[in-house]
């Protein structure tokens, strides 16, 4: 009973490790992340102010930008969260397994599946701007800061099926270290682009774009060296070539075909058919399979 117990002890010492291993490290890129967003109003104040903005002009302009377009960039992230929810067991599974077929399959199908959504999201944030800005927010001069972010907001829809992967495979340690670095680097490029009287508040919207990419860039690089894992850029062309025609057909909806109706009924009209368009070029390129489509809610069931 005795050797029992610490036979169990043992096991249970060596689960709490495991555990930690990737609790402390996942808990750490929280925590990165939290302290830069309390850091990054302040930065942004200091740097205007360097270039002669006024302290009332900077904050009222901070605000929109983290205020209005922040949140719009990060609405398609609830589906990638979701993605990668699912992701962590399927992947530590096949990790613990040594299946890298299953690990491939995996991760490439979160990343179509990223990917199709956030092209989506791409070319309505794009194509329509400025209607979405003044309709939502009654703020169109914000939307310039919209059209520069949105094209880069699809590397950041990578972000969690690529952190996800690393922490199945044991390597939270790695992620909490590439978010450092990317935490480090915005916050830096804040203060050097945003106090240029010539960009201004512009500097620090190019500034988190940069802060995003780069985080992306070294998750896949991470990924890259752990797995050997690589992307079929056939599908990331074809996503894109969907996203070109739909956005394309959206806007002279939106210019020609609707221009005589209200603001309102054109915006909507036009990405609803912009949407579905979209829809159906990346059913018929196969980008979304049927059995993937049959797992939603409600809809599911009608194919």
């Amino acid at each position: 009973m005795r050797r029992q117990f610490f036979a169990y002890a043992k096991d249970g010492k060596k689960t709490l490790e495991d555990l930690l291993a990737i609790a402390l490290p996942t808990t750490g890129s929280r925590l990165i992340g939290s302290v830069a967003y309390f850091f990054e109003p302040i930065v942004v104040a200091q740097s205007l102010a360097i270039a002669g903005v006024a302290t009332v002009v900077a904050t009222s302009q901070y605000g929109e930008l983290s205020g209005y377009v922040i949140p719009l960039l990060l609405l398609p992230t609830f589906i990638t969260y979701s993605l990668s929810v699912s992701l962590v067991p399927a992947i530590s599974e096949a990790a613990h397994q040594r299946n890298y077929g299953i690990i491939h399959h995996r991760l490439s199908q979160a990343l179509r599946l990223a990917l199709v959504a956030g092209g989506g999201s791409v070319f309505i944030m794009y194509v329509f701007a400025e209607p979405i800005m003044e309709l939502v927010y009654d703020a169109p001069t914000v939307a310039t800061y919209l059209k520069i972010m949105a094209p880069f907001s699809l590397f950041l829809y990578f972000q969690s099926p690529l952190q996800a992967t690393l922490q199945a495979l044991g390597l939270a340690k790695a992620a909490m270290i590439n978010s450092f670095i990317g935490a480090f680097v915005k916050i830096a490029a804040i203060f050097v682009l945003a106090s240029r009287p010539e960009l201004g508040i512009m500097g620090a919207a190019l500034a988190i774009t940069i802060g995003f990419l780069l985080v992306t860039f070294l998750h896949f690089a991470t990924v890259v060296k752990a797995i050997s894992f690589t992307i079929n850029i056939r599908e990331y062309v074809k996503v894109l070539g969907a996203i070109l025609a739909a956005g394309f057909l959206a806007n002279w909806l939106f210019e020609v075909a609707f221009n005589n109706y209200s603001l309102l009924v054109k915006t909507l009209s036009s990405i609803a058919i912009g949407g579905l368009v979209y829809l159906i070029l990346i059913g018929v390129m196969g980008l979304v399979k049927r059995e993937e489509v049959n797992k939603l809610p409600v809809i599911g069931k009608w194919f």
